[in-house]
């Protein structure tokens, strides 16, 4: 390099006149700078033929970016042009790299292969790998393999040249890891109204994804759970992501306790006819359910979720009745009554009417307001003729009784005597105030 090197030589013979030859460099014409590219050229003719012959010969400083150039000549203004030729250019190395050529990312347990690479042509046949603090040399390839990496093998590593170890390449390496764990695990029995901690540790070599599901169904966040309900109890597994790389871990929690009624509940069927008791309970094992106090025309029970079950039992009450329903299982009983009106069957124009006791009720209580309404009526009316009674006699004791005055009787053997009405110019008006009649002293 640097120098000028002949790189080819190229003739024209028996031309007439003489043919003058044009340099190629990958299809572009080369001109004589007298530095770079010198192109000299001879011409000769033959004494018998008269025709010449032209040699051109080229000189060329060739570099790295020679390395893949292709030459030609052509004899100018025809359609001759000699078949491209690659030449070989040597040079120095000036740059080294360092590859990986195992694809990522690594996790622990893989093997990562090296590979240094430099520019000189021909490049180096020797290098060294420079391993966390480690030399090691490699003759005759540019390739280094590490086998079964853990995550100690994180880090900076480099090769040169073995004959120039000034020139050096680096690439950092990180081997991924991910350590879960999962407290509680496995199958995990609690009693409703107790605490479970859960605790997820992660070790990971950068920032991991986790996400959770209880019976396969997503949830937003960790379970937490301090106080434990029955809707509790699932199987909860928790997954931990770093790229391709995954850590799953489970448990499965069972919240027993004795079984607890949270509803008992009346209401008309669909059709009107019918009275539907729901008896709604809670707890672990599945609580049974029996009624008390009523025979039912069917039973339909829920299915057993989240530590729940419904029961319900449809009725056709005569009279008014108080049902019971019991749960249990085998750890206790819960028992709670509720009360039930009737249901009565009556015919209006042939069309079948029920009636809940509620509406009979209130028909009562008019029929009762409508009756007391009358009686105190009555009272009314005969304390009107009463009233008017007295008064009537009160009148007519006033004008109708003598004195003792007038029958010479004396004041101690005075008293009332009712006589024939008689008319008022015969009256004698007494000396004193007449007494009320109605509240006179004994005679």
């Amino acid at each position: 390099m640097n120098k000028l090197t002949t790189i080819g030589e190229c003739s024209a013979e028996d031309a007439n006149p003489a043919a003058k030859i044009t340099w190629f460099r990958n299809d572009a014409p080369l001109k004589d700078d007298g530095k770079g590219v010198v192109i000299t050229a001879s011409e000769t003719v033959d004494p018998d033929t008269g025709l010449s012959s032209t040699l051109s010969r080229l000189q060329y400083i060739a570099g790295k970016e020679d390395a893949a150039a292709r030459f030609s000549c052509a004899v100018t203004d025809t359609p001759l042009r000699s078949t491209p030729v690659q030449f070989t250019i040597n040079y120095p190395t000036e740059k080294v790299s360092l590859e990986v050529t195992t694809p990522g990312p690594f996790l622990e347990g893989a093997d990562i292969t090296l590979r240094c690479h430099a520019d000189g042509n021909p490049p180096p046949s020797s290098y060294v790998f420079h391993l966390q603090g480690e030399e090691v040399t490699v003759e005759d390839e540019d390739v280094y393999t590490l086998s079964n990496v853990t995550r100690e093998k994180t880090g900076e590593y480099k090769c040169s040249p073995l004959d120039n170890a000034s020139l050096l390449a680096s690439h950092n390496i990180t081997i991924h890891y991910l350590d879960v764990s999962l407290s509680p695990s496995g199958r995990v029995v609690k009693s409703a109204g107790e605490t479970l901690p859960v605790t997820l540790q992660k070790d990971a070599s950068s920032k991991v994804t986790v996400s959770w599901t209880k019976n396969q169904a997503s949830l937003s966040e960790e379970p937490q759970f301090e106080r434990l309900k029955y809707s509790d109890s699932g199987l909860y597994e928790c997954q931990v992501s770093l790229g391709e790389l995954t850590s799953t871990h489970s448990f499965e929690l069972l919240v027993k306790g004795s079984p607890v009624i949270t509803s008992l509940r009346e209401q008309m069927s669909a059709d009107g006819k019918h009275k539907v008791l729901s008896c709604e309970a809670e707890g672990y094992p599945k609580p049974s359910v029996e009624w008390s106090g009523i025979n039912g025309t069917s039973e339909e029970e829920s299915d057993y979720v989240d530590g729940k079950v419904t029961h319900r039992l449809t009725v056709m009450p005569k009279a008014n009745l108080t049902v019971t329903c019991l749960v249990m299982n085998d750890l206790g009983s819960d028992s709670k009554n509720t009360k039930v009106s009737s249901c009565n069957m009556v015919h209006i124009d042939d069309r079948e009417v029920t009636m809940d006791k509620q509406d009979q009720s209130e028909e009562s209580g008019d029929q009762t307001k409508l009756a007391v309404g009358i009686v105190i009526a009555l009272l009314l009316a005969t304390v009107a003729v009463a009233l008017g009674y007295w008064v009537y006699i009160k009148k007519s004791k006033q004008g109708s009784w003598k004195t003792g005055e007038e029958d010479g009787n004396t004041e101690e053997s005075k008293k009332w005597r009712p006589l024939r009405r008689t008319p008022q110019r015969h009256l004698k008006i007494p000396s004193e105030p007449l007494k009320d009649p109605l509240h006179a002293g004994p005679p």
